[in-house]
């Protein structure tokens, strides 16, 4: 930042299949989701001062989505995962 302190920006999408799950992950007025990201904002810079991080700028982000578009998006984080991992020699 300009002040010279070392922040972390972290937007997270949370996931759910069912309106069910959004409401209950949601929360009255987004009360719920605060408070998730209130505790792991706090968690989060506990950790982190160590490192050296004066803040931590947690976004969550919770989207309803349909299952088969979850499994694409699994199958598509895994591939990428193993693609970073997989050494070629």
């Amino acid at each position: 930042t300009r002040d010279g302190k070392l922040v972390l920006r972290i937007d997270q999408d949370l996931i759910v299949k069912t309106r069910s799950h959004f409401k209950l992950v949601m929360g009255r007025g987004g009360m719920t989701l605060n408070r998730i990201e209130d505790s792991a904002k706090r968690d989060l810079l506990k950790i982190l001062k160590a490192e050296g991080y004066d803040n931590v700028i947690l976004n969550l982000h919770v989207k309803f989505t349909k299952s088969k578009q979850v499994n694409d998006e699994r199958r598509q984080l895994e591939s990428e995962r193993y693609g970073v991992m997989r050494k070629t020699f």
